[in-house]
């Protein structure tokens, strides 16, 4: 029973941070952009990271290990949390788990996504800020006729979505909820054992490098959302040990 009412609230939390985010163009227009592109130059020496990352994962068939890894991170989420509702051998363990997790959905996912609204590499031209990245999404659809790249298929949705009213919408960027949640679970992964947390670790690479790669982010997103994510455990820490379940 644990795990089924970790997993509808999850559920919820979802639905909850997607309603919020369909809504961040109305409350602040798309605008960093520019800004987040400048700065991704500015720190990896003059070149757009996507460029830098081509010598290593510029092939069709490692492009759809990448895309299948960024599909993983779902199953990897829902794991962890009713693994955090079912596991009473640490309660203080599960409860930081848990209270981080909902802090990164509520602060990044939502507070900081208003704040920082932007749309990423895939949507930068279509949303009138140039054509810097177009050659990243041209490789990507050339991969997709050689090896699936599904990743594609939502670019599209997300897009059909904000302009025509589609089924599914709510595009934001900054900070990458990917990242900051794969880095959460190697944080909470090394509460358990070292190889769990470096193995987790590897995985929380995998989708950072997949997030520039598959033109959903800026590297400076996954950055931000990393520094985010040590913080909010530190405070999902305080938290608990003031309000938890073994005070």
């Amino acid at each position: 029973m644990d795990a089924i009412a970790g997993y509808i609230s999850v559920i919820l939390l979802i639905v909850t941070f997607s309603y919020l985010k369909d809504e961040i163009p109305s409350v602040n227009p798309y605008s960093w952009d520019p800004l987040f592109a400048q700065l991704d130059r500015f720190l990896h020496g003059g070149h757009d990271p996507w460029t830098l990352l081509q010598a290593i994962l510029g092939s069709p068939y490692l492009t759809t290990l990448v895309n299948m890894a960024y599909h993983g991170w779902f199953v990897l989420i829902y794991m962890a949390v009713c693994l955090a509702c079912i596991d009473r051998r640490d309660p203080n363990r599960s409860m930081t788990f848990l209270v981080a997790f909902a802090l990164c959905w509520s602060i990044g996912g939502n507070l900081m996504a208003i704040i920082f609204s932007s749309v990423g590499p895939v949507y930068y031209q279509p949303f009138g800020f140039g054509d810097t990245f177009v050659p990243l999404v041209e490789f990507l659809h050339e991969s997709h006729e050689i090896s699936p790249v599904w990743a594609l298929e939502w670019h599209q949705l997300l897009l059909d979505g904000y302009f025509n009213d589609g089924p599914i919408s709510g595009i934001s960027a900054m900070p990458s909820m990917h990242v900051a949640t794969s880095v959460l679970l190697a944080i909470y992964g090394f509460s358990y054992s070292r190889w769990l947390g470096w193995s987790l670790t590897a995985f929380a690479v995998v989708i950072m490098l997949g997030s520039v790669h598959l033109a959903w982010h800026y590297a400076i997103d996954g950055y931000v959302s990393t520094a985010l994510v040590f913080f909010l455990w530190w405070l999902a820490k305080k938290l608990t040990a003031r309000f938890g379940p073994e005070t």
